[in-house]
């Protein structure tokens, strides 16, 4: 982790770019969370909770 970068912006970052790896848009993320949490998400001004980050698992497909 860079020095004076929040854990919430890498976890962010690294979200946007799965997400656009895969092709995905935010809108696509719609059963996880609404577009605009997602955006604030990605750019790391908010944490997800867990039961978010446990709908964009499902999203991605990433199943227990």
């Amino acid at each position: 982790r860079r020095n004076n970068v929040p854990r919430h912006a890498s976890f962010g970052s690294a979200l946007q770019r799965l997400r656009a790896a895969r092709g995905l848009t935010q809108e696509d993320m719609l059963m996880a969370t609404s577009r605009r949490h997602m955006s604030r998400i990605e750019q790391g001004h908010q944490m997800p909770s867990i039961r978010v980050v446990e709908s964009l698992a499902e999203a991605f497909g990433f199943t227990r």
